[in-house]
Parts: C-alpha cells; sequence; structure tokens
C-alpha cells in the first residue's frame, strides 16, 4: 500500500487534468455563444433584399407574403389590391421599395406593417376610401416619383397626417378629391419636382407648402371650386416650369404667390371671381409665355409692376371686364404680344416702355380699342395683324415702326381712315387691307 507522501503527485496531475478539461470546455462554449450571437447579429443587420415585383391580391397570395417576410428591400414594387388579409405583420421589416406602392381599396387590411418603410423610389399610389390618415407611413422620408391620393364619396380619407418626416418627394397629385383634406402634413418637404391640385371639389387651403422655396417642374392648382386664396406658397420663388392656375371658381386673389420672381410659362385662365393680379408683385421673369385668358372679373394688370421680360408671348384673350394694361408698365421685352377678344380694353398706353416684340405683334377683336398708345418704340415686326377694331381711326403710334418682314394685315377695322404713318414701311409678305373700307384704296 502506498504512503499519503506517495500518492499527492498523482491527485495533483488528474486536478490538472480535470481544470483544464472544464477550463476547454467553458471556453468552446463561450465562443460558440459569441459565434452565435453574431452570426444572428449579422442576419438581423445585413438587408435581405427581395427582387420581383409582388402583389397581393383579394385571393390570399399566401406564397408571396411568405417571400416577403424575410426582407428589408424590395427590388421591385408592391401592389396591395383589394386584400382581405387582416394583417401583413410579417412585412413590417421592410425600409425600401426600389419601385412602387399601391394600395388599392384594401378594406379591411391594417397597414401597420409598412410603419417602417423609409423609400419608395418609384411611385405612391393609393386609391382607398376607407383609409383615415398616413400614421402607417411616419418613417417614410422618400418618394422618387409621385405621391398620388384618390377616393370615391363616401371617404373617410381627409388628412395626409402620417408624413410629417416626409423630405422628398418627386410629383404630388392630389386629384378628383370628392372631401375636405388638409395639406399640413407635406410642411417638412422641401424638395419637390411637380405639385398638380385638380378637380378637389372641397379642398380650401393650400397651408402646408410654406417652407417650399422652388419647383424643378409645374404648379398645377385647376378646377378647385371651394379655393379662395393661394396661401401656403408664401416662400416660393421659383418655378422652372408651368404656373397653372385654372378654374378655381371661388379664388379672390392671387397674394399666395406673393414672393415667385422667376417661371417659365404662367396661366391664369377662367377664375370667374379673380379681380386682379395683385399678388404676382415680385414677378421679374417669364421665360416663355405668360397666359392671361378668359378671366370675366379682371378689370386691369395691376400687381405686375416688376415684370420686365418674357422670352415667348404675352397672351390676354377674352377678358370681358378688362379695360387697361396698368401694371405693365416695367416691360420692356417679348417675343410675342397678343391681344384678343377684349371687348372692353381702350388703353394699352402700359406698353409705352417696351422698346422689342422680337416676332409678332397680334390685335384683334378689341372693339373698345380707338388708340394705339403704347406702340410708339416698336421698330420693326415679324408679322404685324390690327384686325377688327371699329374705333380706331389711325395708326399714328406706328410711326416708328420700320419693317414688317412677313405679313402686315389691318382687315376689317371699319372706321380706319388714315394709314400714313405706315408710308414707306418695308414689308415681306402680303398686305391685307379686306374689310376696311375706308383704306382699301390706300397703298403703302
Amino acid at each position: 500500500m502506498l504512503s499519503d507522501m506517495e500518492r499527492k503527485p498523482a491527485d495533483k496531475s488528474v486536478f490538472a487534468t480535470q481544470f483544464y478539461c472544464r477550463y476547454l470546455a467553458i471556453f468552446v462554449t463561450v465562443a460558440l455563444a459569441f459565434s452565435w450571437v453574431t452570426r444572428v447579429d449579422a442576419q438581423q443587420t445585413t438587408p435581405s433584399v427581395c427582387k420581383g415585383d409582388y402583389r397581393l391580391l383579394s385571393d390570399g397570395n399566401i406564397s408571396a407574403e411568405e417571400e416577403l417576410a424575410n426582407c428589408t428591400i424590395i427590388d421591385g414594387s408592391l401592389r396591395i389590391n383589394d386584400a382581405k388579409y387582416q394583417s401583413l405583420k410579417s412585412l413590417e421589416n421592410i425600409t425600401q421599395i426600389t419601385g412602387s406602392l399601391t394600395i388599392y381599396d384594401s378594406e379591411s387590411l391594417g397597414l401597420s406593417f409598412l410603419s417602417n418603410l423609409k423609400s419608395v423610389l418609384g411611385s405612391v399610389f393609393i386609391y382607398n376610401r376607407e383609409i383615415i390618415n398616413l400614421a402607417w407611413l411616419s418613417s417614410l422620408e422618400e418618394i422618387g416619383e409621385s405621391f398620388s391620393i384618390r377616393s370615391y364619396a363616401p371617404s373617410r380619407f381627409r388628412s395626409l397626417d402620417g408624413l410629417e418626416n416626409l423630405k422628398s418627394v418627386g410629383t404630388i397629385n392630389i386629384v378628383d378629391y370628392p372631401v375636405p383634406i388638409s395639406l399640413k402634413a407635406f410642411t417638412n418637404v422641401t424638395k419637390i419636382k411637380s405639385i398638380n391640385l385638380i378637380n378637389n371639389s372641397q379642398l380650401d387651403s393650400l397651408a402646408g407648402f410654406e417652407y417650399l422655396t422652388s419647383l424643378s417642374g409645374d404648379l398645377i392648382i385647376k378646377g378647385n371650386p371651394s379655393l379662395k386664396t393661394l396661401d401656403g406658397f408664401s416662400s416660393l420663388t421659383t418655378v422652372a416650369g408651368k404656373v397653372n392656375i385654372n378654374g378655381n371658381a371661388q379664388l379672390e386673389d392671387l397674394t399666395g404667390l406673393g414672393s415667385l420672381t422667376l417661371a417659365t410659362t404662367i396661366i391664369i385662365e377662367n377664375n370667374k371671381v379673380l379681380a386682379s393680379l395683385m399678388g404676382l408683385t415680385e414677378l421679374k421673369s417669364v421665360t416663355s409665355s405668360f397666359n392671361i385668358l378668359r378671366n370675366p372679373q379682371i378689370t386691369s394688370t395691376l400687381g405686375l409692376a416688376t415684370l420686365q421680360n418674357i422670352g415667348g408671348e404675352l397672351l390676354i384673350h377674352n377678358n370681358p371686364k378688362l379695360t387697361s394694361l396698368i401694371g405693365l408698365e416695367g416691360l420692356d421685352s417679348v417675343n410675342n404680344l397678343t391681344l384678343t377678344d377684349n371687348l372692353a380694353l381702350t388703353d394699352i398706353s402700359a406698353l409705352s416702355y417696351l422698346t422689342g416684340i422680337q416676332s409678332k405683334l397680334q390685335l384683334q377683336n378689341n372693339k373698345s380699342l380707338a388708340s394705339l398708345k403704347g406702340l410708339e418704340n416698336i421698330l420693326t415686326l415679324r408679322d404685324c395683324y390690327i384686325d377688327n377694331h371699329p374705333e380706331l381711326i389711325d395708326l399714328a403710334e406706328l410711326k416708328n415702326l420700320s419693317t414688317v418682314s412677313n405679313n402686315l394685315s389691318l382687315r376689317s377695322n371699319l372706321n380706319l381712315q388714315d394709314i400714313s404713318a405706315l408710308q414707306g414701311i418695308a414689308y415681306g409678305g402680303m398686305l391685307l387691307l379686306k374689310g376696311s373700307p375706308l383704306i382699301e384704296n390706300q397703298s403703302l
């Protein structure tokens, strides 16, 4: 039998071996656990991309739902069409859609599964009368193309609340909307291409665009019969495309556009109670055309005192109460000047500072116009049409006009008797005098 002294070295060796094994087991366990946590973390932070266009339809396309369950990015489009799902919670990880998002008549569907969506690079189209607001898009910051909503009566959708984090959108389309709706949710949007507000029967306020300074496309406000002012665009200075204010039956003034200095095209048309152009007081340049058409209450062009040049045409047509062009005293250059069918127009003297009409002068059917005072500084024209002015007696104010390179028309001016101011003028096309009996036998 071994003594206690002889057994101790062996005991120490066994103890060391056991300690080492236990330490190794703990180390391996920790390492494996760390590896698993790291792998899970990587799975959670690495975006999962699902490629393709997905439709969730009324037939309950479960396979599409399951395929999207682990997606964070849809590289394509998502359309939810008349879906009967009670919930699509499995899609709540989606943060980006590279194509378009369409929600169409999904009456029973809760849309909270989109609450993490930050970016839609295509368009967002919502056609749904059951939606109350857009709280389910509260994380959305970017829409690359258009944002469009449409509905039909009766509709519960009265507010765009939920879009407060939206910073950038291509085009905003609010079209054919039958109930009152607030646009205040657009307050934080600073980058927009175009805004189209068309045929919204109860839209009565444009509040929501106060911080918007420019549009790279168009501003179209058309057919909104409840709209009385354009207040809401107080910071807008530049519209690179078209400003079209058309068919707004109760619009009283244009003061909401008081900061606008530059636009490519402006159309003010068929606004039944609009009495003046006051509100465009900072407008300096229109690079293409400026059209004032069929506004039954406008009496003058007051409000345009800062306008200096129009790169295309100034067209003033069929404004039956327009009596003068007061307000255009600052205009010095225009390509075409067209004044037609303004039956009460008697005074165009505000054009006295106009030194150049590069192309065409067209005055037709302004039946109260008896004088061309205001056109004294016009020297050359491509075409000149002065037709159907029964009150016009002479053309004395055109005495400095030396050249009309194409056609010169003086038709249907029943009382025009003196065209001596044009004696010696050079014209390259036709001289048209038909219907002006007192000058038909005169020559230039």
